[in-house]
């Protein structure tokens, strides 16, 4: 009987180990039962959420990193095995598509970006200061410090078009721009009254369209940051909790976006001037969505989280699959990322 045991138990446990890096698991992406959860960290299906592994293993220690908040999760700008997680015990690179990560930083990260053109510079914000890498994380540069007080720094971005230009969103709304890598910043914009600022965001398409979220507010720039407008406000009695922002997304046709918020996931193919809401299953402004993501290849396809519950759509709202996640109770996603080598893998950060 234990003989038999055994062997069942490593019939499940080879393909696994063959798959490597994919997580392939057989054909039409089939597979077993979902794996036993130690806590929160990263999950990984390769079969667009029917089956999930952790993924949560880190290089040299027997613990692992399964207990973290991750906060944030990004694909290296060439190679889509390469990912980067932030949570509030530092930040982390997998080279091997989740299968282990190594730790680049053992602070808590509030924001980080990569340049969008050479791999290895990273900027990274941490309460009121800003540090630097240009070697994947071996070493770090303190590029900046916020001296007022009660203000720290929520979002930092890089342009598209021309990579010395840093951008920095402090809490209190502030824009800050540095156009020599970070040595050296300037004040580019303040808002008269402050905005509780929450995230920073460039067009990937375009570096003049720049976008701020703040709690309750949504600003728009055409000029590189100069001048803002807010945007959203005349849209609440149409689309009630539009302006309550989670997330935006760029995808890859230009002008085109997708925005999560209070009221629910809206799309725009004119850069924000208007917005079409994608039917969900539940009523628009009722429910508290966490995390969203959709292919980006057929945007049309999108998933979206609400406690443990995943939503898949493949026809833009028309039709809705849901699936139960293997998400520990009292904890939330905070993340979903599509692969966009292997659409068929999606990649999901857990929250307490």
């Amino acid at each position: 009987m234990k003989k038999k045991k055994y062997l069942f138990i490593l019939f499940l446990i080879i393909p696994l180990i063959l798959s490597g890096c994919t997580f392939a698991f057989g054909p039409g992406g089939g597979g077993g039962k979902n794996q036993p959860v130690t806590g929160k960290g990263i999950y990984k299906t390769g079969n667009k959420g029917a089956d999930w592994v952790e993924q949560n293993s880190l290089e040299g220690s027997e613990v692992g990193i399964g207990e973290t908040n991750v906060h944030k999760l990004a694909f290296d700008i060439f190679d889509s095995k390469i990912l980067y997680r932030s949570t509030n015990n530092g930040l982390f690179i997998s080279e091997n598509a989740g299968e282990s990560w190594k730790r680049l930083s053992s602070s808590s990260v509030g924001d980080f970006t990569l340049n969008p053109k050479t791999r290895g510079i990273i900027y990274m914000a941490n309460g009121n200061k800003v540090y630097i890498t240009t070697d994947n994380g071996e070493n770090w540069d303190l590029v900046y410090t916020e001296a007022r007080s009660n203000i720290s720094i929520k979002s930092v971005q890089i342009s598209y078009f021309d990579t010395s230009y840093i951008y920095l969103l402090a809490s209190d709304g502030a824009v800050l721009l540095s156009n020599n890598w970070g040595e050296s910043w300037q004040t580019i914009y303040a808002f008269k009254k402050r905005i509780k600022a929450k995230e920073l965001f460039i067009d990937p398409h375009d570096s003049n369209n720049m976008f701020i979220a703040a709690t309750d507010k949504f600003y728009v720039s055409t000029d590189q940051g100069l001048t803002w407008t807010e945007t959203m406000a005349d849209l609440k009695k149409e689309f009630p909790g539009i302006n309550l922002y989670k997330k935006l997304y760029f995808t890859k046709k230009a002008n085109n976006l997708i925005y999560l918020s209070k009221y629910g996931i809206l799309k725009s193919s004119d850069n924000g001037v208007s917005w079409q809401p994608v039917t969900l299953i539940t009523a628009p402004n009722t429910v508290d969505i966490n995390a969203l993501a959709f292919d980006p290849d057929e945007t049309s396809e999108i998933y979206y989280t609400i406690g443990k519950i995943l939503y898949h759509t493949v026809d833009n709202g028309e039709n809705w699959k849901t699936r139960t996640l293997p998400i520990p109770g009292g904890t939330k996603t905070s993340c979903l990322l599509v692969d966009p080598g292997d659409t068929n893998s999606i990649y999901l950060g857990v929250t307490q």
